[in-house]
């Protein structure tokens, strides 16, 4: 479904803005960050269309609205990140990290760099991470990272990834099928995680290899979508650097 421009710019906003702090989003607030050309009053009306078509949800009488699942993939699609998408500090501590492991020539012992590696990706992303070694063979981290954000203060998203990781290894040949050339998102329901969650699944080889491994980021549907494929795109660039 497509939504007229400043529908459009109001639901992005909503969206960005809950991804940021995690609270129900109100008009006002969006009227006076973002610097709509339109009133509060309009806004709350665009709101309530978006609430009618699925995009919106208002968690209480009195609150302001939060994005469904549908609000996610509508955002998904609408916007292209790139690198400058993420802050200068993640970009050089990615950089960094590889030309440290190049110079002091640790790139052969392959294991330990993918390890260091999804530990920058949980760390900077707040996600829990995932790598391929071999077939069957994957590493994850970042459940400490994962737990901290507000969503797991439900029982029922802490079970679910309970239950995530103790059938991780099943879903392997599900997850790799998903993988592609480029990073994609697999949101709610179009993922086998639980569609509680998001993940994002790219492919990686290092230099000079033909095999393709999995990389991902497992996480609330709350994500920061745009850094977390810049910053997956930066990693499994930066790999294949490697001989």
């Amino acid at each position: 479904m497509t939504l007229e421009d400043k529908v459009s710019q109001v639901l992005l906003a909503i969206i960005e803005e809950y991804i940021e702090t995690a609270r129900p989003v109100g008009s006002l607030e969006l009227a006076e960050k973002y610097e709509m050309d339109v009133s509060s009053a309009t806004i709350r009306n665009y709101m309530n269309y978006l609430e009618e078509e699925g995009y919106l949800l208002k968690p209480h009488i009195s609150s302001g609205r939060i994005p469904t699942e549908s609000a996610y993939q509508f955002y998904s699609e609408n916007y292209d990140p790139d690198f400058e998408a993420l802050p200068k500090s993640t970009r050089y501590r990615v950089q960094n990290f590889m030309e440290q492991w190049k110079d002091q020539g640790l790139v052969s012992d392959r294991e330990r760099l993918l390890k260091s590696a999804a530990k920058i990706l949980a760390e900077e992303s707040g996600d829990l991470a995932v790598v391929e070694f071999k077939p069957n063979d994957v590493y994850y981290t970042g459940l400490a990272h994962l737990f901290e954000q507000p969503e797991f203060e439900e029982n029922q998203i802490v079970i679910s990834t309970g239950r995530f990781i103790d059938r991780v290894d099943e879903m392997l040949e599900q997850l790799r099928n998903l993988c592609t050339s480029d990073i994609e998102v697999f949101i709610g329901k179009e993922n086998p995680v639980d569609r509680q969650f998001s993940v994002i699944l790219g492919s990686y080889r290092f230099r000079n290899e033909d095999t393709e491994r999995m990389l991902g980021l497992v996480g609330p549907l709350r994500m920061p979508y745009a850094r977390n494929i810049a910053l997956m795109r930066l990693m499994r660039d930066q790999l294949s650097q490697i001989a």
